[in-house]
């Protein structure tokens, strides 16, 4: 988060927030695929829809609209 931070400063976001993404090797070029196989990437769909639903929710109260 510290890395996120440093990147959108001097921007002061009302809230920020990671979630896990999807990685399908199909969508990948020759080398993007290689290098997710070298490094043992895992592959899947990650996202956590409740999670990000539940942040996206919260968003209004912050924005103040």
């Amino acid at each position: 988060m510290k890395a996120l931070a440093a990147s959108i400063n001097p921007l002061r976001p009302v809230t920020a927030t990671m979630f896990a993404g999807r990685l399908d090797p199909k969508k990948l070029s020759f080398i993007q695929r290689k290098i997710t196989e070298f490094v043992k990437a895992p592959v899947g769909d990650f996202r956590d829809w409740n999670a990000i639903t539940a942040w996206a929710r919260e968003l209004p109260a912050l924005l103040k609209v």
